[in-house]
């Protein structure tokens, strides 16, 4: 696998960390706390979203027409929920919400009765429970509360939620001495807007930095195992439990993306046999390599557009859009 530079966009690194293409691969959306939109083959920048919050997770409606933006959990007592849906073509808002506490985590679905944007709106003492708005009309959609869960992302396949969080209530474990309140991760499906439960699995309590596709059929968790000394990725089909692990190196934060659909899933980690590091891309149906190259392990932010074979890749003060050849 090669990759060929496209493109590279100025950007001040220290107000970014979001980064995803648009469904048809011409633009890249770049940003934090202020989204813009750049057209890929000019560098230029088209569209500006505002957001007065850090960006938690963003995503594009099915339809391409609308983008959401939530914000995230900064652990500070009086900061307030937020989220947004934008209107794709003009940066207008369509909607927005601020619940008493960060909102984390939200998706599009498409329900019996249409186009439907949700989004956790927990309450002052933490309980979920998901509320919304139907699209375009910006009625509110039917809520969902979700006892036992701190939801950290979502994702929507047909009318099923896919749901990665972790418990409200800790565990109280005893390491070497010490008593520690952990909270177990877990993974479950429901239905919308029945709220009938699915598939549930408990993961791990040391999980890192996490990523659903964007139908929610995989998860993709960097573990940090402390008590086995372990760091690795683990790549998790939901609905046949099969798992594919790439360790880590010590010490290091990994950037990943799946691609629009969840088909491809891409990985830039440092690689453990030479000082540089390497980009590797799988196809997720069958856990199966589809090539890998080496790339400088200082981007921390990456996007993966399959369709178009474009790559996006954030750091050092820089966007680079890049192609991917076989």
């Amino acid at each position: 696998m090669e990759l060929e530079s496209v493109c590279s966009i100025p950007v001040q690194e220290f107000l970014v960390t979001r980064l995803a293409f648009t469904l048809d691969g011409r633009y890249v959306l770049i940003g934090h706390r202020h989204l813009a939109l750049y057209e890929i083959l000019s560098g230029r920048a088209v569209r500006s979203f505002p957001f007065d919050a850090f960006v938690a997770s963003l995503g594009f409606s099915t339809d391409g027409r609308y983008l959401a933006a939530v914000n995230e959990d900064d652990h500070l007592p009086r900061t307030r929920g937020l989220a947004r849906v934008f209107d794709i073509a003009t940066g207008a808002v369509v909607w927005e919400t601020e619940p008493p506490r960060p909102v984390e985590a939200g998706c599009f679905l498409e329900s019996p009765d249409g186009l439907v944007f949700l989004c956790n709106t927990p309450s002052a003492a933490g309980s979920s429970r998901l509320s919304g708005c139907r699209l375009p009309s910006g009625e509110p959609a039917p809520g969902l509360d979700l006892p036992g869960w701190s939801i950290r992302e979502m994702a929507a396949r047909g009318g099923a939620l896919t749901l990665f969080g972790r418990e409200q209530v800790a565990q109280i474990c005893e390491i070497e001495g010490a008593a520690l309140a952990l909270y177990p991760f877990k993974i479950g499906t429901y239905s919308y807007p029945q709220g009938a439960p699915g598939l549930l699995r408990r993961i791990a309590s040391g999980a890192g930095l996490s990523s659903l596709s964007p139908r929610g059929q995989m998860l993709a968790l960097e573990v940090i195992d402390a008590h086995a000394r372990e760091h690795h990725l683990s790549l998790v089909a939901l609905d046949s439990n099969a798992e594919a692990r790439l360790a880590l190196a010590p010490d290091t934060l990994p950037a990943f993306a799946f691609s629009h659909d969840g088909a491809q899933f891409a990985c830039l980690n440092q690689d453990t046999d030479s000082a540089g590091g390497l980009l590797r891309i799988w196809d997720t149906r069958t856990l199966e390599s589809l090539g890998r190259a080496p790339f400088p392990c200082h981007y921390h932010k990456i996007a993966l557009h399959w369709p178009t074979r474009r790559l996006a890749a954030l750091g050092a003060g820089r966007c680079d859009i890049l192609l991917i050849h076989d």
